[in-house]
């Protein structure tokens, strides 16, 4: 059985330190779907403020959960585009 991998986050509270196993978002494929596409952001976005990570200032840790058709079109993206630097804009341009 394929385990699935996880991050561990700690929150900090009154000087007491919790850690919990949270699992890593779902990757997009590329679905011509906004359910797909939005529940996508919003997983991410969750994940983000679950394991404490500031506001995304780029967007390597995004990309790294697209796959098929969605990693394709990000590969061809970054060849011969300006960068995509913010979450905002990855967000406008998938």
């Amino acid at each position: 059985m394929k385990q699935k991998m996880v991050a561990q986050s700690s929150c900090e509270a009154d000087g007491t330190v919790s850690w919990a196993k949270v699992p890593w978002p779902k990757v997009f494929v590329g679905a011509r779907s906004v359910k797909e596409l939005e529940n996508f952001f919003w997983d991410l976005d969750y994940y983000f403020r679950v394991i404490h990570s500031p506001k995304v200032k780029n967007v390597m840790l995004p990309t790294m959960y697209l796959a098929n058709d969605a990693k394709l079109w990000w590969r061809t993206r970054t060849e011969d585009r300006p960068a995509i630097e913010t979450w905002e804009e990855f967000i406008r341009e998938l």
